[in-house]
């Protein structure tokens, strides 16, 4: 019960990092999604790393593949457009 206590907890603060990343300038916006992406790739590794595959698969549990398709796609998409908002002086 303890690592899902943890889980949470850690999903509220990618959260809260997400929301403070829109009130940010653009370039520190774009650190943020970079260190965001890169704790992404460490899940990633760490799938392959500590495998912790069903009973008679070779291939990880699916949730997990799926965040780490869809999470990083997006942040991705994030640093590669231009989404900033010009602002008013």
């Amino acid at each position: 019960m303890a690592i899902a206590g943890i889980d949470f907890v850690k999903n509220i603060m990618i959260a809260a990092q997400c929301y403070v990343g829109t009130l940010m300038d653009p370039a520190s916006a774009k650190l943020l999604a970079y260190t965001l992406l890169g704790m992404c790739l460490g899940g990633l590794v760490n799938l392959f790393a500590n495998p912790v595959f069903p009973p008679g698969s070779n291939m990880p549990p699916l949730p997990p593949v799926i965040y780490l398709t869809i999470v990083p796609t997006m942040y991705i998409y994030a640093i590669l457009t231009d989404t900033a908002k010009p602002k008013k002086k």
